[in-house]
């Protein structure tokens, strides 16, 4: 053990001087910029998946997180550890101690543990914050009971049969959709509402032409007056609103519509629309409406929002 007291030097050395510090910080702040980076592709892909269902081919925690990231540490790490090994005997040579150093009873082996193992500790605590990073997303995961390796994104198209046959355990849809004919298919079903999880975005808006709706805005109004009353008459009397789908379309399924209107009438009331009545928009969500629709490529830059939306033709 007596590499121990040239450990114990190598170490106030490093910490006794602005090395360790520059150099913790330095690689927190590049291995932190490459997570960040990282994670928001893998956020992009995740949603220009929910669009396009071909940008979440093999796309997992694991392959598109972990990995390149400690591919991206590692070629750091062969700029930085010089930073930490160059010194070891450069110093005792720059200060004179290197005879007093090859005097002292221990062995030359021993010397080079010493120092190898404070460089490689110092190591250690320079990589515990970027690994930190990591296990709380891996014990996130855990929590849930969801290995990183199992979370894959594959493109299925479009309807729950997939979902039946268990060739996926989860699927992207409509809340007053998909989760119908997967319960008509006799199986349960869990919402996850993508709103839970800070997509504050509009789904199915009313659009107009500009030109149209300067020339003649009372048609306009008059259409959104229509729209804003049936809304209201369906709320009010849900079976009404069923039994006159009914009679105009012969080939209704009253039973699958009356489903359908029980889950859509929640999104009709919501704060929004307590506020400001049924239809009210807000700047805020149109904003995040198009930073992502950005993110998904639907739009190849930014909108202002007194561009998209007025909520002028609401009024009585």
């Amino acid at each position: 053990m007596r590499w121990v007291p040239v450990f114990r030097k190598e170490m106030r050395l490093y910490f006794g001087s602005p090395v360790a510090y520059v150099v913790f910080t330095f690689f927190l702040v590049i291995s932190g910029w490459f997570f960040s980076q990282i994670f928001l592709f893998y956020s992009d892909a995740s949603m220009r998946s929910l669009m396009q269902p071909q940008f979440g081919q093999n796309l997992n925690v694991v392959d598109n997180v972990m990995r390149p990231l400690f591919t991206n540490m590692s070629v750091v790490l062969l700029f930085f550890i010089p930073m930490l090994t160059m010194r070891l005997f450069a110093e005792e040579k720059k200060s004179g101690t290197m005879e007093l150093l090859l005097t002292y009873p221990v062995r030359d082996g021993e010397v080079l543990a010493g120092k190898y193992l404070a460089a490689f500790a110092l190591y250690l605590v320079n990589l515990f914050e970027p690994i930190q990073q990591l296990s709380q997303l891996y014990n996130t995961l855990q929590q849930a009971g969801v290995p990183p390796t199992w979370i894959k994104l594959v493109d299925i198209g479009f309807g729950v049969q997939p979902l039946l046959v268990k060739q996926v355990d989860a699927i992207m849809g409509f809340s007053m959709n998909e989760p119908i004919e997967a319960e008509s298919g006799g199986m349960a079903v869990s919402l996850m509402p993508i709103s839970d999880y800070g997509v504050n975005t509009y789904g199915l808006t009313i659009v107009s032409n500009p030109d149209f709706m300067q020339q003649k805005p009372e048609v306009v109004k008059a259409f959104m007056r229509a729209t804003l009353r049936s809304v209201a008459e369906t709320v009010k009397n849900p079976a009404g609103a069923l039994s006159a789908v009914a009679a105009a379309v012969a080939e209704t399924d009253a039973k699958r519509e009356a489903k359908v209107l029980e889950h859509t009438v929640p999104y009709w009331q919501s704060k929004e629309t307590e506020s400001g009545g049924f239809g009210w928009q807000t700047e805020q969500r149109w904003r995040d409406t198009i930073d992502v629709a950005r993110k998904l490529g639907l739009i190849e830059s930014a909108l202002r929002t007194e561009d998209v939306f007025v909520n002028t033709y609401l009024s009585k």
